[in-house]
């Protein structure tokens, strides 16, 4: 699953809060965990890793061999547990983002509104120009340029062209854009659990009626799959691996929090082995497995980070920051627009360069990584942000 996409995108904590830190996070300012940041950088380098395979292949198999082939194909086959960590770090962000102003009055769910669509609408409708206007060299003729799937991706309604149930595929051939829907989708259904929660019996126990929840949701969502397929059930599959990430903020030590973020695990691989034992298997349910084990690991490394503070570990995370905080920074725009531009190479390269295809695209990729998208994410965000009232001059 891709942001099965990585979307990947983070919230910030309000100035005046300090966000849970892990070991002793580094912070550039108290609205950004730079771990954070690496850990979305590593994520979307392991998706534009495994498209480059999949539309450079015969590039890559010419021009890499050996134990470097090796170790990056064994990278880019990540793809799918790259896109569950960003649901997980999103879930996580959005919690540090809504500590202590949760959604559940309607200033506070219009605000929360509010900034979730100032973060990803402004990126997500320029990528959908930006794939139209690129779709011009690798396929405008193709049915997913249609206006149709057009409008069901700005309704956040697409899936992936081979899930059950699909309405819409991803507009323009734009494979990532599959996983924005989910992303639109756990963010929505967010308010909606939250008053169900803090009316409900287990008001005094929050955090695991959104565990329950949340498995509720995976094993509903996998019944509409096989009975009744809609997109929504497809949404409601792995949003319990975004909310392990959510209830990960500020959960207290000690065996009940990590039983807790254990739960959906063991009742996923419990289902996941029973349905083995029966001679049956679940694409589905294998993936929300897997993001219910990543999630698991997260928030237990954030209840017991002690050890990252140790020297060595200290280290490797400072040197994590400066290889991919970068290419964090940029993610959420690298992870809407690489794909399009990989065919938009492959189609402008492969004839007149030949064998140089491959080393011009990955030059110009690499320019695009490090330097536009960063750039590009900067801007949108400055650009949505809203800008306070202009102060008018009193009486003379």
């Amino acid at each position: 699953m891709a942001c099965l996409s990585a979307n990947h995108s983070t919230a910030a904590a309000r100035p005046n809060e300090s966000a849970p830190a892990l070991g002793g996070a580094v912070r550039t300012s108290q609205r950004r965990i730079r771990e954070l940041d690496a850990l979305r950088g590593i994520a979307a380098l392991i998706v534009v890793i495994h498209h480059v395979f999949v539309i450079f292949h015969a590039e890559v198999r010419a021009t890499i061999t050996g134990l470097a082939f090796d170790i990056l194909n064994v990278v880019q086959a990540q793809n799918k547990a790259a896109v569950l960590t960003f649901f997980v770090l999103s879930g996580y962000a959005i919690g540090i983002a809504t500590r202590g102003r949760e959604p559940v009055t309607g200033v506070a769910i219009a605000d929360y509104a509010s900034r979730r669509a100032r973060r990803i609408l402004p990126l997500y409708w320029f990528s959908l120009a930006w794939t139209a206007a690129l779709g011009l060299a690798y396929g405008a003729g193709e049915p997913s340029f249609s206006w149709q799937t057009l409008l069901g991706n700005a309704a956040f309604l697409q899936t992936s062209a081979v899930a059950k149930g699909n309405w819409f595929d991803p507009y323009g051939l734009n494979g990532p854009y599959w996983s924005l829907s989910y992303e639109a989708f756990f963010y929505a259904m967010l308010p909606t659990v939250l008053l169900l929660v803090r009316r409900g019996p287990l008001a005094a126990h929050p955090k695991t009626a959104l565990i329950a929840i949340g498995c509720a949701a995976t094993f509903a969502g996998f019944a509409g799959i096989n009975l009744v397929p809609t997109p929504f059930a497809q949404f409601l599959c792995p949003w319990v691996v975004w909310i392990v990430g959510y209830v990960a903020v500020d959960l207290p030590r000690g065996w009940r929090s990590l039983a807790l973020v254990a739960a959906p695990l063991l009742l996923i691989g419990g289902a996941v082995q029973a349905m083995a034992v029966a001679g049956l298997s679940s694409d589905t349910l294998g993936s929300v497995l897997t993001g219910t084990a990543i999630a698991f690991v997260f928030a237990a490394i954030a209840l017991y980070h002690d050890w990252t503070a140790f020297a060595p570990v200290r280290a490797l995370r400072r040197l994590l920051i400066a290889l991919f905080g970068r290419i964090g920074d940029g993610s959420y725009a690298l992870y809407l627009l690489h794909y399009p531009l990989l065919l938009a190479l492959h189609a402008w390269l492969d004839a007149p360069f030949g064998a140089m295809a491959w080393w011009l695209a990955g030059a110009g990729l690499v320019v695009f990584t490090i330097l536009v998208c960063p750039w590009l994410e900067t801007t949108a965000t400055r650009l949505a942000r809203p800008r306070p009232p202009s102060a008018k001059p009193g009486p003379a």
